[in-house]
């Protein structure tokens, strides 16, 4: 729902359990608008979604989050001067349709996003 309207990806490194992403904002998206004018920062929320959205994508099944141990939003992501950043997930199945994940969202110098969940189809 938010994939290529609110942010786009690019898969860089999908090692064994381990992906790392790039991920780009649209910085005009309407989001923005209203969350703040004049000081966009992304929600919380969309950010949860987006990890939701990809690992969807990438293993072409639904998943819903249905728990997290931990979410931590470290810093504010303002598209306008962090237009791309980096997030990495660290995807272990759990049982049969639910997977442990750690989602790490970063540039080279500041994190913005730590999250450890459990999605599950």
């Amino acid at each position: 729902m938010l994939l290529n309207d609110f942010f786009t990806y690019k898969v860089i490194d999908k090692a064994e359990g381990v992906w790392t992403l790039e991920l780009t904002f649209n910085a005009s998206h309407d989001i923005y608008k209203g969350h703040f004018p004049g000081l966009p920062v992304t929600p919380g929320i969309c950010q949860v979604q987006m990890v939701q959205e990809i690992i969807s994508n990438e293993l072409n099944e639904a998943y819903r989050l249905k728990s997290a141990r931990d979410i931590k939003f470290l810093n504010f992501i303002d598209p306008s001067k962090t237009p791309g950043l980096q997030l990495q997930l660290t995807i272990k199945q759990k049982e049969e349709e639910t997977l442990a994940v750690s989602a790490l969202m970063k540039n080279d110098e500041v994190n913005f996003l730590k999250m450890r969940s459990v999605f599950s189809k």
